[in-house]
């Protein structure tokens, strides 16, 4: 059985920006990834990666900072794991925002 709930997360770090989207609403990066036509995938496929990418700068200041973006398709029940979340931070590292949505197979 297929379960088409696709996971999109979002991690933000040492970046004071606004809201990237309104609550409950799910951002166009995250519906563009979604959207794409997947090939076909042996029946045992849990999960697929739509999205992942990884943006660095550097501030003025010296200020380190690290946007993530993963889209995660689940295809079936055993590939939730798949679209757990986490985050490393500490003294010398922190987090500033995290956001997560998920579309289930409803579209919604």
């Amino acid at each position: 059985m297929r379960c088409a709930c696709w996971i999109a997360v979002a991690g933000l770090g040492l970046l004071p920006l606004p809201a990237l989207a309104a609550k409950d609403q799910v951002p166009d990066w995250v519906r563009q990834a979604a959207a794409q036509t997947l090939p076909e995938y042996p029946a045992r496929t849990d999960a697929v990666v739509l999205l992942d990418e990884h943006a660095y700068t550097i501030g003025a200041d010296g200020t380190k900072t690290e946007r993530v973006r993963r889209v995660v398709k689940v295809l079936r029940q055993q590939g939730r794991d798949y679209g757990q979340l986490s985050a490393e931070f500490s003294n010398s590292k922190k987090l500033k925002s995290m956001h997560l949505w998920s579309i289930g197979a409803d579209g919604h």
